[in-house]
């Protein structure tokens, strides 16, 4: 489904807007944790098919029903309802550099409330879930739904549990669970899988910052070379394709853990998950940069 959204990217209150947190309280968010949620498919079968075996395994917060887009339509009018579903969104702004004005498309994973019109403040989490629209389709973001689909559980199962109060400022709920979901001492057993679509050819010429330079070739040369990777990163890692990442998550491998990095023009998050159990080994959230660069491996353990 798609919708358009106005936002000018050099307010910074837009940038917290898309930022993969919570929004409220536990008390706010109290009829979402009662309440059936209706899961809207996407119509593309892989999409759908990996949206539900992810669902069936983790969503564990509240009862949940799978429902048609023209159901769903239907649904997302009444306030009392709560939907989750994957959008696709157009983000009108204004370039802070140039002053012209710049469209660009992505998707989102939303759970929000009930409303006659579509709107980021009728959310109670959301997720982008491609890089800046540079995956076309649903069927090339499937393979990362699984654990994105944990993540947002185990976050707002928190808040239920421990009436955490965090999530009312956006920037403490992500320094917050930056903290929770760093666990070096997990991650040090298992061999790092890294996309090569974000790490840098040794032999790559000199960065070109032109504004007509594809987001996710500027991604690309902005990013860490593998040898400067070995420098700052002390366990194992292999730089893969992205068809070895989704297959160790398909097989649900016991010793590796996978790069996921999405991101939208306000921001961009890096997550590191065990491809065995889903879980969550490593959360960062930028609002400035695109690319994983040397010395963010090396925060990784700090």
């Amino acid at each position: 489904m798609r919708y358009t959204l106005l936002f000018f990217l050099t307010i910074a209150v837009a940038i917290e807007s898309f930022a993969q947190i919570p929004y409220g309280t536990a008390k706010d968010m109290a009829p979402a944790f009662s309440s059936t949620v209706y899961v809207g498919v996407a119509g593309d079968a892989e999409w759908d098919e990996a949206l539900k075996e992810a669902m069936e395994e983790f969503w564990t917060l509240t009862p949940f029903e799978f429902v048609s887009r023209e159901d769903l339509d239907i649904i997302r009018k009444e306030k009392t309802n709560y939907i989750l579903d994957a959008m696709d969104v157009t983000e009108h702004g204004t370039s802070s550099t140039t002053g012209l004005s710049i469209d660009r498309e992505y998707k989102i994973f939303a759970l929000q409330r009930g409303a006659p019109r579509v709107h980021p403040k009728n959310s109670i989490y959301m997720n982008v879930i491609d890089f800046a629209g540079y995956e076309a389709d649903y069927t090339e973001m499937a393979w990362r739904i699984g654990p994105m689909v944990k993540l947002m559980n185990d976050i707002l199962m928190d808040i239920r549990d421990t009436n955490s109060k965090v999530a009312k400022k956006p920037h403490k709920a992500i320094k917050h669970y930056s903290e929770k979901f760093h666990k070096p001492e997990v991650l040090k057993t298992k061999t790092l899988l890294i996309p090569d679509g974000i790490v840098r050819p040794e032999d790559s010429p000199a960065i070109n910052l032109s504004l007509t330079l594809p987001m996710d070739e500027l991604r690309k040369v902005s990013s860490a070379k593998e040898s400067q990777i070995k420098e700052k990163y002390p366990y194992a890692f292999s730089v893969v394709d992205k068809e070895a990442v989704a297959q160790a998550l398909e097989e649900r491998r016991p010793d590796t853990a996978v790069l996921i990095p999405v991101a939208s023009s306000m921001g961009s998050q890096f997550m590191i998950f065990d491809t065995e159990t889903y879980e969550c080994l490593y959360f960062d959230y930028k609002t400035r940069g695109i690319a994983m660069r040397p010395n963010d491996y090396q925060k990784i353990f700090k």
